[in-house]
């Protein structure tokens, strides 16, 4: 079978970019996960069938796992999907600019207590944020080339 892409994985996608992407699709309506898949995987009307039919597959087992985090909803047709009030939570809340200038500025001896304040704050957010914090920052971790 061939792959949609032999670089890109659903992997390299966050959650929150998936959602961002849901977002530029349906405007915060429902999207069906071939059209996700598509743009995920720059696919187009030339593509194999089987190529279209294994892009969407790894989208919707991501969605599924996306359900279960409370990050994105099943919509009313088969193979639609939509952002929960979560989902898009992350997609519009952004830090503020003192806050985000704070952020970047740290100096690197101090981004382990960082670190610590973000994890013991993760500990007493609620489980749907506190899950979206960590699949985050694992997904970060994974994006760096040790």
């Amino acid at each position: 079978m061939k792959r949609a892409s032999s670089t890109l994985q659903i992997s390299d996608f966050s959650d929150r970019e998936i959602v961002s992407v849901m977002g530029d699709l349906g405007g915060g309506l429902e999207v069906a996960a071939s059209e996700l898949a598509q743009r995920i995987f720059g696919l187009n009307g030339n593509d194999d069938e089987d190529v279209r039919l294994h892009a969407t597959r790894c989208v919707t087992a991501r969605l599924t796992w996306m359900r279960r985090y409370g990050l994105v909803d099943k919509g009313e047709e088969k193979g639609m999907w939509v952002a929960s009030e979560w989902g898009k939570s992350l997609r519009y809340t952004t830090l503020g600019r003192s806050l985000s200038s704070a952020l970047s500025n740290t100096p690197e001896n101090s981004l382990l207590e960082l670190t610590h304040q973000v994890s013991d704050r993760m500990l007493r957010a609620g489980q749907i944020p506190a899950r979206a914090m960590r699949r985050e920052i694992q997904h970060q971790i994974k994006r760096r080339k040790w």
